[in-house]
C-alpha cells in the first residue's frame, strides 16, 4: 500500500492513531467496529498483552513501514491532532487508553494499575493531547 493509499482509506474508514510504548513505534488502526460502538467495544476487552497488531482485531499499519520522506508519520501526527478523532495509547494491560475527541481517557476492563502513575500517565497523555501538544 502505498502512502497515497493509506491517505485515501484513511479518509474514508474510521481509524485510530496509536502510540505504543510512548513513542516506541506508531500505528494506524481500523478497528472492527463503527466510530460510535469504539468506546463500548475498548471498555469491553478483557486483556492483551504482546504488540497491538496481534492482540486487537482489525486492520493495523504500523510506521516500520514508512518510507525515508517520513510521510507516514506525517500521517499519523494529522490523524492524532483531528480534534473529532480517537487516539490511542497501547502499552498492553498495563498501560492501555483510549482517548475520546472530548479529552476522556477511557480504559478497557483488563487495565491492571500496577502503581497510581500508571492511570495518571495515561491521563497526562491524554490532556497533553487536548492542550494541543505534538510529540514533534
Amino acid at each position: 500500500m502505498t502512502i497515497e493509499d493509506l491517505k485515501r482509506l484513511c479518509a474514508t474508514k474510521f481509524c485510530i492513531p496509536v502510540e505504543e510504548d510512548y513513542g516506541y513505534r506508531e500505528w494506524i488502526w481500523f478497528p472492527p467496529v463503527p466510530k460510535v460502538e469504539i468506546e463500548g467495544f475498548w471498555r469491553s476487552l478483557t486483556s492483551f498483552d504482546g504488540a497491538p497488531d496481534t492482540c486487537l482485531p482489525g486492520e493495523w499499519i504500523g510506521g516500520v513501514e514508512d518510507d525515508e520522506s517520513g510521510a507516514f508519520y506525517r500521517l499519523y501526527i494529522a490523524l492524532w491532532q483531528r480534534p473529532d478523532g480517537y487516539a490511542l495509547h497501547y502499552d498492553g494491560d498495563i498501560s492501555a487508553g483510549l482517548l475520546a475527541p472530548d479529552g476522556r481517557a477511557i480504559f478497557h476492563q483488563g487495565f491492571v494499575e500496577q502503581e497510581r502513575s500508571d492511570r495518571d500517565r495515561i491521563i497526562r497523555w491524554a490532556e497533553s493531547r487536548v492542550r494541543g501538544a505534538s510529540r514533534e
